[in-house]
């Protein structure tokens, strides 16, 4: 970056820039455990709050010139917002989380430091009360799911099915976190996983049932089974799907598919009506399957 170019309201010439030693630091900002931080010579401190290079003994240290009392500018929270994304250009929401865990300790000795939302928007987005509920909770749980929860990218919204679950002292998941981590599903898997597991358990399943599921190595049908667990129907409504779609005669034009809506199923019929011949071809066939669909569904219904 040139003397000359621009880093929020204001110019770098009217920074000054000097070494310091480790010692003279006021604070350091996380480690980031997931992650292996880049090689740097010096570190990078802002007014003695080291943001980068934690482990080196000398820091390139930013501080504003001109400052005549105590009291930071807007402008030099915003400098430091910058050169902590340019130092950190990508952070996940497991990093974020022990960050803000910090934030506290941190805003008491460096109050030139800007309120965590606008490091937060910078990585993923607006921030909202619900994010910071799951930042909070988020450096609660098990090292094993925070780890796996940093390497498939979950973020803040994933997790508000935990929210109920940590409310209330009477549940317990850590265990199944860990087996879940284990498991080492993707994002998409997880999150559904997570989402089911916290359903079941406020509808009174049994904890050691959902365990042993996550925890049986041989299991690879794991998820199917957990979702047969929180959506009880659903099985029934799959095995029943091909034998009544295979009994259906079937009529140029018109189609028969089966839909599941979480734990309801249904036949959709569709047809094209171009002229008054597809909608007596679309009625012929209605009534030629009439008694089929409505013995399933007395089936399903019983």
């Amino acid at each position: 970056m040139s003397p000359n170019e621009k880093t929020g309201p204001f110019h770098l010439d009217e920074l000054s820039l000097r070494l310091i030693k480790k010692s003279e630091l006021i604070a350091r900002v996380s480690t980031f455990p997931f992650r292996t931080q880049p090689a740097l010579e010096v570190g990078i401190s802002i007014q003695g709050l080291a943001i980068a290079g934690w482990n080196q003994s000398l820091f390139l240290d930013y501080q504003k010139l001109n400052q005549m009392d105590n009291q930071p500018s807007e402008d030099f929270r915003q400098l430091f917002v910058q050169l902590f994304h340019q130092t950190h250009p990508e952070l996940s929401f497991a990093e974020l989380a022990g960050f803000y865990f910090q934030w506290p300790q941190l805003i008491s000795k460096a109050i030139f430091a800007p309120h965590f939302s606008k490091i937060y928007e910078l990585y993923l987005g607006k921030w909202n009360s619900e994010i910071e509920q799951s930042l909070m909770q988020f450096v609660l749980l098990p090292e094993a799911f925070r780890k796996w929860a940093h390497e498939r990218k979950v973020i803040g919204a994933d997790l508000v099915p935990l929210s109920q679950i940590m409310a209330n002292s009477k549940f317990e998941m850590e265990d199944h976190l860990v087996a879940l981590a284990h498991r080492n599903p993707s994002r998409s898997e997880g999150t559904k996983a997570l989402e089911w597991l916290c359903e079941l358990l406020l509808l009174d399943a049994k904890s050691e049932v959902l365990l042993e599921l996550l925890e049986s190595a041989a299991n690879s049908d794991w998820l199917k089974e957990l979702e047969s667990l929180r959506y009880p129907n659903t099985k029934k409504f799959d095995q029943s799907q091909t034998e009544v779609l295979r009994q259906v005669q079937s009529t140029k034009g018109v189609r028969y598919r089966w839909v599941r809506q979480g734990d309801r199923g249904y036949v959709e019929v569709s047809g094209q009506l171009a002229q008054s011949s597809d909608a007596d071809r679309l009625i012929e066939s209605l009534s030629l399957n009439k008694e089929i669909f409505k013995s399933h569904l007395e089936k399903i219904e019983t």
